[in-house]
């Protein structure tokens, strides 16, 4: 690694440790464009070789006319050195008739899609290889959507994501009550919950103050803290977890101009589950085993001639 680009490692990862916890590393880093990223993602990525899991997302602000979507796509596909699992595309704007079309090579998809009215939606990539289980999801029950999937990483480890689109109107109330039951659901599980909630996390207001204490309730925080709506200087896309299930976490806010909303690449490495051994033991009964074999030799008849025993 030459000088220049060591010098440019040791300033992308010094930010890191302002975000230092007790219980894993979170780093949060901006980036003004795509190919900013992929010089300092692959400057870390030569000294960094841990496995983990990355999530993708990015409001679309509406892409039923397919052409966001394939500029997604090639900045997804082209442009973004960068291995990713998992895609979360809140605001869609897609109807049931055409989730069939937005297809990503080697990715499978979950929809969810608002029906009978305008706008809203919600997809989900995966990568095909992962073994994946859809929980639930909605369409037109409440007044935002969500997609609840569980993933299964080993034998004994399966991670919970849950995506979620709300609405700038959508009813607070009913939102909390959704978040009560995702964590009594979650609540022993490795879980991230993410999407655009549409609720300004850097601003200072009795909803931010009511979101923030109903995440502190069951120790979920909101981990990026970059803007991700620039023109309103706001942050309305979030990632949250319970930051004590990982080891180290990367956001990655990176400019591009498909939609009013800044994509945010989310890596996490998972502390493993060890896989518990069943262990079994016999316990022997040494007078009794004796006993048995020396009756055992008292019945036995020797055929042969006596001078040829031993």
């Amino acid at each position: 690694m030459s000088p220049c680009k060591f010098d440019m490692f040791l300033i992308l990862y010094f930010k890191c440790f302002f975000s230092l916890s007790m219980n894993s590393k979170i780093c949060n880093f901006k980036y003004t464009n795509v190919d900013e990223f992929n010089l300092n993602s692959n400057l870390a990525s030569q000294l960094n070789q841990d496995s983990c899991i990355s999530i993708l997302q990015q409001n679309m602000q509406g892409m039923n006319d397919f052409t966001k979507f394939d500029d997604f796509s090639l900045f997804f596909l082209s442009e973004l050195q960068s291995s990713i699992d998992i895609i979360v595309l809140p605001e869609t704007w897609i109807n049931n008739e055409n989730e069939k079309y937005y297809n990503i090579p080697g990715f499978k998809q979950i929809n969810s899609s608002r029906v009978g009215r305008r706008g809203g939606g919600l997809i989900i990539f995966f990568q095909s290889k992962f073994d994946v289980e859809i929980i639930e999801k909605n369409n037109s029950q409440l007044s935002f959507q969500f997609i609840r999937i569980s993933i299964k990483l080993s034998q004994v480890e399966r991670l919970r994501i849950c995506a979620v689109y709300r609405p700038p109107v959508a009813d607070m109330k009913e939102f909390r009550n959704f978040f009560e039951s995702v964590k009594e659901n979650y609540a022993r599980s490795v879980t991230i919950i993410l999407g655009d909630i549409n609720i300004a996390i850097n601003k200072s207001n009795t909803i931010v103050t009511d979101y923030k204490n109903l995440l502190a309730s069951s120790s979920f925080e909101v981990i990026n803290t970059f803007k991700t709506r620039p023109a309103s200087e706001i942050i309305l896309d979030h990632v949250i977890c319970y930051t004590s299930n990982f080891l180290e976490i990367t956001n990655s806010t990176i400019f591009n101009d498909i939609s009013d909303h800044i994509p945010i690449l989310s890596k996490f490495t998972i502390k493993s589950k060890k896989q518990k051994l069943k262990l079994s033991k016999n316990i022997l009964n040494h007078t009794h085993f004796h006993q048995e074999f020396y009756r055992f030799l008292e019945n036995l008849t020797l055929e042969a001639d006596p001078k040829h025993t031993y």
